[in-house]
């Protein structure tokens, strides 16, 4: 009876340790972006709008890849108003590549 009243509160502390450990492990680490964000903001200071633009394409097929769906809008909209600062017909496309991603995206 003794032991039963150790063992009980033992094996349920280990359990939850075990519990929080599993969550820990599952948590789907996400890449940190500020540091290609602002090479692309330094880039737009310079006024080298083709290099940021290149570069926000990095980043959004990085996370494409990560399916990091917060960093896939912020680069989709970067794109966009970067586009309409070098193209003409940017707000036809900026359209059409909305309309593409959605498509594309888990339901």
């Amino acid at each position: 009876m003794r032991w039963r009243n150790i063992l009980l509160p033992a094996t349920f502390f280990f359990l939850i340790f075990l519990l929080g450990l599993s969550t820990l492990i599952a948590q789907k680490k996400m890449e940190d972006y500020s540091s290609q964000w602002n090479k692309v903001e330094n880039l737009q200071k310079k006024g080298l709008t083709k290099s940021a633009l290149q570069e926000v394409g990095n980043i959004y097929r990085n996370a494409k890849k990560n399916g990091n769906e917060p960093q896939i809008i912020k680069a989709l909209l970067f794109k966009i108003n970067l586009k309409q600062d070098i193209e003409e017909d940017a707000s036809v496309k900026a359209i059409d590549s909305v309309e593409n991603e959605i498509a594309s995206s888990k339901e």
